[in-house]
């Protein structure tokens, strides 16, 4: 006669995520479903940030829990949570005590400012309200630009609106994620900003809102997938009594470059390798008229031009003037101060062609220009 084999009891665990971002919180649970599957008996069971302070009293007197893993937010009764006195590991925001696996976001803050920088512009990073991830970014954002300003803001409407409209001259904002940036997007066409041109905007997480902008928002990229596996992990070394390190950086942040911070950028994988052609060009041969460069990278066809219309806002034409117009303001910043030339160089009509360019993309006066190239003067489009 055999004896039964005892069965294992089952693992199961609370994930607490704000489902409000159906682009990046999606990421995140498949990558937690994955490596959960991965382990004989467990399970994971969903619940909103928003809805699991209804549920305290239901999961205190659970015998069943096992371990819980949650993305911390303003809606998160973490207190609660943590009283439960259940193994927990948190994601992107650090507790005391908690296990944290979490993204390089003083790496983020740093990229941010590297690519924003390049255009010369007046650099401001805005933020909702002060997080640990939020800081990380700033402090990373403040080592490459130590003078660049910082805001706190609600992301409402009215209030971004008021506060771009305050803005002088061009500007490029780091926004602390998609959210805000999204927002920051839509409140530029009432503060009569053109997104793309004299307002760079830069996001974080690459969410669906990012893409859907138009022109659509460049974004920092995320590994929300490794995140999710990796708070899994975590949590199973606590269950098994190990002490996993408390603050775990996990993956490497991916800059995706689009139309909000750079004129020529696109998704398309049909026109993406035509685009990289006429960027090579255009560096070799800055005076090529604009029609000549895209006859010959092929992007004249009437679809593809009407793609690019679609989805830049603007004719792949209006995109490259726009870019001669970035490379004319890099050659003024590193020293270029003959207008004449420049204007001729890049394939305007001279002095005056290069400043109603200037005009007409940036909103730039020619007074403005003339007193930049002032050698005695600053740029006034700068941070100090």
């Amino acid at each position: 006669m055999t004896t039964p084999q005892r069965r294992r009891s089952a693992v199961r665990c609370l994930m607490v995520v704000p489902t409000e971002a159906p682009g990046w919180s999606s990421e995140l649970i498949d990558g937690m479903v994955s490596a959960a599957a991965q382990r004989s008996g467990w399970s994971l069971l969903l619940e909103p940030s928003g809805g699991i302070s209804r549920k305290i009293d239901l999961l205190r007197r659970s015998h069943a829990l096992r371990g819980i893993v949650m993305l911390p937010n303003s809606a998160t009764p973490v207190r609660d949570i943590l009283a439960l006195g259940i193994p927990t590991v948190t994601i992107c925001n650090p507790l005391p005590g908690t296990p944290c696996v979490r993204p390089d976001d003083h790496l983020v803050g740093r990229m941010a400012a590297q690519h924003l920088a390049r255009f010369g512009w007046r650099p401001v990073m805005v933020s909702e309200y002060p997080t640990h991830w939020q800081a990380q970014r700033l402090a990373g954002w403040r080592a490459i630009l130590p003078g660049a300003d910082h805001a706190y803001l609600p992301p409402e409407h009215d209030t971004l609106t008021a506060w771009l409209s305050r803005q002088q001259g061009p500007l490029a904002v780091f926004a602390a994620n998609d959210v805000i940036a999204s927002r920051l997007a839509t409140a530029s066409m009432s503060a009569r900003r053109r997104l793309g041109q004299d307002l760079r905007i830069l996001g974080v997480d690459d969410d669906l809102m990012a893409r859907a902008c138009r022109p659509a928002l460049s974004s920092i990229r995320l590994p929300y997938m490794e995140l999710g596996r990796q708070a899994v992990h975590t949590l199973a070394e606590l269950l098994h009594g190990r002490s996993p390190p408390s603050d775990r950086i996990v993956g490497t942040p991916q800059l995706v470059a689009r139309g909000s911070s750079d004129p020529m950028a696109t998704d398309d994988a049909t026109s993406h390798a035509a685009i990289g052609r006429i960027r090579e060009r255009l560096t070799q041969h800055p005076h090529l008229p604009s029609s000549d460069l895209i006859e010959d990278a092929g992007m004249a066809q009437p679809g593809l031009a009407r793609l690019w219309r679609q989805t830049h806002g603007r004719s792949l034409s209006a995109s490259l003037k726009i870019l001669r117009c970035d490379m004319a303001l890099e050659l003024m910043r590193t020293g270029s101060r003959d207008l004449q030339f420049l204007g001729s160089h890049l394939g305007f009509e001279g002095e005056q062609g290069l400043l109603d360019a200037l005009k007409t993309c940036f909103r730039l006066t020619p007074r403005t220009i003339r007193s930049w190239m002032n050698p005695a003067s600053s740029s006034p489009l700068t941070h100090p």
